[in-house]
């Protein structure tokens, strides 16, 4: 009877070890977060997740332009992690933050999705993904590149575990200093509500272009209209002494930027490329002064205009000296300036060298305000 027994058992375990192979070898069970390829909350690494270190990195966008870290410095941000080919979650996610977009990016949000497939994810499988939620690649940036990088940034900056196609739900909320201020699950409606909430205390916040650990960055506490005359010296597009003396008596718009710069500084041109496409024949100038001399030669900057039409008679893009460039927007705009750091405002210079007022190019309304002030002090087209 124990040997029959025993023979009875034996077969049953024989019957269930076969199935759970066969369950396994399919995908069914025993591999569930990689087949959904999502790492759960406890997936966040030993120690506080907020605690994470700035990390200097370099990816790929979707447009297949180098894309740094340092570009995001001074700007609020929001980081996540995806792959393409993810049917479920990974979509979802990118709903919320194509919502988060519609409703901030006017405001100066910008969002950065790194893949953790990169092997399948190229630049063209990225701005094929991003095409169905609508981003805009100079505000929402789908990162490619290499895999351990991407790991890397994971674990130190952001403080969540990544692996190839295993990664957190959450949206990562970085503030102006480089800071995480915040993270939130993008499947939990109410840390959705409370990002929001945090979304629009950073916004407000305008600090412009923040160095990282930089405490030292003036506000809009002085008033910009009682800061020196705006004349000074630098070299144009064609490699020619620019003197803005030469504006005395025009009205001009000034603005800071750098080349290499892939989002809020396309931005804030494409917008300064419409005032010069409404304005330039009512007498406006524009100047924009780059604070990447290092790079920003002469010919880079002629090439960059091309981007933008510019029209080398009215737009003037500026470089020189790093030392001189920090010490014009400390003096004459009273607005901190370090490499590729900057103010995302627009300057509205009157005939007398004075700013009349400034204007942030992030946010719609302050565009829109903009827009109207020129159209006040332009006098129209053939008068």
């Amino acid at each position: 009877m124990k040997s029959k027994a025993a023979m009875f058992w034996m077969a049953i375990l024989f019957v269930f070890t076969g199935a759970m192979t066969i369950l396994y070898a399919a995908g069914l069970i025993g591999r569930e977060s990689s087949a959904v390829g999502h790492a759960r909350d406890e997936s966040l690494v030993q120690g506080d997740p907020l605690a994470g270190e700035w990390v200097d990195f370099v990816l790929t966008d979707q447009t297949g332009t180098e894309f740094r870290s340092e570009s995001m410095k001074g700007q609020v941000w929001l980081a996540s992690y995806f792959f393409a080919s993810c049917p479920s979650v990974c979509v979802q996610q990118n709903q919320q933050l194509a919502k988060l977009q519609d409703e901030y990016g006017s405001e100066g949000l910008q969002s950065v999705c790194i893949t953790c497939d990169p092997a399948h994810d190229t630049p063209e499988a990225l701005a094929a993904y991003a095409s169905r939620f609508g981003a805009k690649p100079e505000t929402w940036h789908f990162l490619t590149g290499d895999v351990k990088q991407i790991k890397d940034v994971g674990s130190r900056m952001f403080r969540v575990s990544v692996d190839e196609q295993m990664h957190s739900d959450r949206l990562m909320l970085v503030g102006r200093d480089g800071k995480v201020v915040g993270t939130y699950r993008s499947s939990e409606p109410e840390q959705l509500a409370a990002l929001r909430v945090e979304l629009k205390k950073q916004l407000d916040d305008d600090s412009g272009h923040v160095a990282q650990g930089s405490s030292a960055v003036n506000g809009d506490g002085a008033d910009p209209t009682q800061l020196p005359v705006a004349f000074f010296t630098l070299t144009d597009q064609l490699g020619q002494d620019f003197d803005t003396k030469k504006l005395e008596g025009q009205y001009w718009l000034a603005s800071f930027f750098f080349t290499r710069c892939p989002s809020i500084c396309r931005a804030l041109n494409q917008e300064v490329a419409k005032v010069q496409a409404a304005y330039a024949d009512r007498g406006l100038q524009i100047v924009s002064i780059t604070c990447d001399p290092a790079h920003d030669t002469p010919s880079v900057l002629l090439n960059y205009g091309k981007l933008f039409n510019a029209r080398p008679e009215s737009w003037h893009f500026l470089t020189g000296a790093f030392p001189e460039i920090k010490q014009i927007a400390n003096e004459h705009f009273g607005k901190m300036l370090e490499e590729e750091v900057h103010s995302d405002r627009l300057f509205v210079i009157g005939p007398d060298g004075h700013i009349v007022e400034s204007f942030r190019s992030t946010q719609a309304d302050q565009v829109q305000a903009l827009h109207a002030k020129l159209a006040e002090l332009l006098t129209p087209a053939g008068q």
